[in-house]
């Protein structure tokens, strides 16, 4: 048989294929000439090929650059031939053989698909290149093949159309895909025949059967589990004509039929977002899609699954005669999202866009208030977050709040003789606790009192009146904690009044903020705004 690939890849099988047809055409080596040879004996159904076979020697996937090759003697079944230090690859480049790195890729290529490896042998064999006096052997036990006959069909018809086209690979079972063999269902332009196709295996040999379609808009017919749109995988379990169990090619007979039913697929993509910061997208989110079904009780299906991108979007495949499905995304740090998908499966829709938003979960905040002079905590600190007092601290000097995961917030914390603090936190998926130790106010420093600290919703003025024991010699500002842009507002003395005072006509609503003020001769106060 045609070897084409190691493992059931459509893209690498193709890669060989090509490769190998390439150099049975061209049967030309360039690069050095190297002492390392390759040697062995190829056995046809316990005797000698009748004919010629081709042993071919590359680098291995995924590039099967070419190496050299050689033929088997209608005598013995024997070959040998050299093996350079340098392969060429199908796009004319060069890669040389690195010793004890390189890997070298030995298989059979005939073109009688009939012609299979024994079931304790493979058609293909892997050896690491040690250097030009290396002599590698590799011999092969191959026999000749019972037939696998199937179809592949759509099953949006009844009854079910064949499909033309599509690679069917055969492999020796879930997680081993030692190669057997592939082939096209036959069409365009058949009848009956349509998405019929052939595989050959030795007798006795455990197969797995999967179709690749090269078409992300089949996937395979529901309820009976879609794998990877792309890849489809089936064992021969149960057939047309009665074979059960273990699926062993029988000795003597023709293999019982196997069918695959496969489905139009619907593409279902967005992007996953934060959604307390919709700027912000989630990449490495895993997204399921199911199919649910029952009122009183669901009985959830699972169709298919993948995993966002570094810029939030994803992209899955399901069966578009379903009419809807349900998308989970579950991401550490976020509650999980769920959102329900329907559709017209009779309309022409192959494509839907889905943005999900996921929402934090809650992480617990504890902040530890310290007099920075001794160490002591501080009872009854004033803890405010973008501004808005929460709470204040207990006789330990703690005091624990909420925050969304992966967020940031700005924490002030206040006393009254001592200097304010405020610092940005970034919020992960723990809980944290931010330490904040305050400077007592130096002493002699003034006494500032904040008379009275108002905003006016309605004409959208803040007003703050403020007086010091050292008035007028200092000068006093206003911050406001949270808001951008209200930092440093000088407040204007007046004599008239023996007050500071500061009117300020803004557009943010500064309702249950904080207004921190600040005397140059040292002294300071807090106050939420009325």
């Amino acid at each position: 048989m045609m070897k084409a690939l190691a493992l059931p890849s459509g893209t690498a099988g193709k890669s060989l294929l090509i490769l190998a047809s390439l150099v049975l055409l061209v049967g030309l080596v360039t690069g050095e000439a190297a002492a390392a040879t390759v040697s062995g004996t190829v056995t046809l159904d316990g005797g000698v090929p009748p004919t010629s076979l081709t042993v071919v020697a590359t680098t291995a996937a995924p590039s099967y650059c070419f190496l050299n090759q050689g033929t088997t003697s209608t005598a013995n079944g024997t070959y040998s031939f050299s093996l350079p230090g340098t392969a060429t690859c199908s796009d004319g480049s060069t890669v040389t053989l690195v010793a004890g790195s390189s890997k070298v890729l030995v298989f059979v290529h005939n073109s009688n698909p009939q012609i299979v490896s024994a079931p304790n042998d493979s058609i293909e064999k892997s050896f690491t290149y040690t250097g030009t006096t290396q002599t590698i052997t590799a011999n092969f036990t191959l026999v000749t093949g019972k037939p696998l006959e199937g179809n592949v069909a759509d099953f949006r018809n009844a009854p079910a159309v064949g499909v033309a086209d599509v690679t069917v690979f055969a492999t020796n079972g879930p997680n081993q895909y030692k190669f057997l063999g592939q082939t096209k269902t036959l069409g365009p332009g058949c009848t009956v025949t349509c998405g019929d196709y052939t595989l050959f295996a030795a007798a006795g040999q455990q197969v797995e059967l999967a179709v690749d379609d090269q078409d992300p808009k089949f996937v395979q017919r529901f309820p009976d589990g879609v794998v990877d749109p792309a890849f489809i995988r089936d064992t021969l379990l149960s057939t047309s004509n009665g074979c059960s169990g273990t699926p062993v090619a029988p000795a003597d007979e023709k293999w019982c039929l196997l069918f695959f039913d496969i489905v139009r697929a619907i593409t279902i993509s967005g992007t996953v977002s934060d959604a307390g910061a919709p700027s912000v997208k989630i990449g490495g989110a895993r997204v399921d899609a199911f199919f649910v079904e029952g009122a009183d009780e669901e009985i959830w299906t699972w169709l298919a699954e993948t995993f966002t991108a570094s810029n939030g979007s994803y992209t899955v495949e399901v069966p578009s005669h379903l009419g809807s499905v349900r998308l989970t995304v579950n991401k550490t740090g976020y509650l999980e999202g769920i959102e329900d998908v329907t559709w017209d499966p009779a309309a022409a829709t192959d494509q839907l866009g889905v943005d999900i938003a996921l929402v934090p979960k809650s992480v617990t905040v504890k902040v530890h208030v310290t007099d920075a002079s001794n160490g002591d905590a501080i009872a009854g600190a004033s803890v405010s977050v973008g501004g808005t007092v929460l709470g204040t601290t207990d006789n330990s000097g703690d005091f624990s709040f909420q925050a969304s995961s992966n967020s940031s917030v700005t924490i002030q914390v206040s006393k009254a003789g001592f200097v304010s603090q405020s610092r940005t936190v970034a919020v992960g998926i723990t809980a944290l606790t931010e330490n904040f130790a305050l400077e007592p106010v130096p002493a002699g420093a003034d006494t500032v009192t904040i008379t009275k600290a108002e905003w006016n919703n309605k004409n959208k003025k803040l007003t703050v009146w403020a007086v010091s024991d050292a008035q007028p010699a200092v000068t006093l500002t206003a911050t406001v904690v949270g808001v951008g842009g209200f930092t440093d507002l000088p407040m204007t003395f007046s004599s008239r009044r023996s007050r500071y005072e500061l009117q300020l006509q803004v557009s943010t609503n500064l309702d249950g903020r904080t207004v921190t003020v600040t005397s140059s001769g040292g002294g300071v106060r807090d106050r939420v705004i009325d």
